[in-house]
């Protein structure tokens, strides 16, 4: 059952769900049923988010849930993306032809770099997903500094001019992510996958030369 109450300021959906004779209230933002379309839960969800990475701000889409109940899907990187997007487009594609869009809105009035990094963590390693050819790449390390925070030492970053581009770094390193069949799901991803899209914006200052 989906229950909602709404109010002036905010509106929060309710779940209840019945176990035997247990019932366990769950809140949320927002709840989509499972008649709910790709570009609904991208425009609801994420197109805010990516408005605001191209305003500044860093920005995180994050996809958890039980195996089999469609996050791969839902991101978008079930099988290999493509432009034009098409109906079936989940949240990576269409994220990435909106900051293609804004990016070259941007580049009238300054410049503008989008870079791609892809990594797997896989029985507690974390492994670049654009290295080589093969499977997916050794165990990087994870280090810390004062200038960057955390980061993957050796992680490969691409830098890519154009959507078309962006996904053929994705779909590179989508061949060398672990794959595994299940009993509860034929196409199941066996690591946690994190792609990162770095974008790089200059302005040009009036009078500059």
């Amino acid at each position: 059952h989906i229950a909602v109450k709404a109010s002036n300021k905010t509106q929060v959906q309710k779940v209840v769900v019945a176990l035997k004779q247990e019932e366990r209230h769950y809140v949320f933002d927002g709840v989509f049923s499972p008649a709910a379309h790709q570009s609904g839960v991208y425009g609801t969800v994420v197109s805010s988010i990516v408005k605001q990475v191209i305003a500044g701000f860093n920005g995180t889409v994050l996809a958890y849930g039980q195996t089999g109940t469609g996050k791969t899907y839902s991101m978008g990187i079930l099988h290999e993306i493509t432009i034009p997007l098409t109906s079936r487009c989940g949240i990576i594609p269409r994220a990435l032809n909106d900051l293609f869009a804004a990016r070259a809105r941007i580049q009238k009035a300054g410049s503008c770099r989008i870079v791609l990094s892809f990594l797997q963590i896989y029985q507690d390693d974390v492994q670049d997903l654009l290295e080589g050819e093969g499977a997916a790449g050794q165990a990087l390390s994870i280090r810390e500094s004062p200038d960057e925070g955390f980061f993957c030492e050796g992680l490969i970053e691409a830098e890519v001019d154009s959507a078309q581009a962006a996904m053929a770094v994705v779909n590179n390193g989508l061949k060398h992510r672990t794959m595994a069949e299940t009993s509860m799901n034929i196409t199941s991803s066996r690591s946690h996958t994190i792609l990162t899209v770095m974008l790089e914006q200059k302005q040009m200052m009036e009078g500059a030369a």
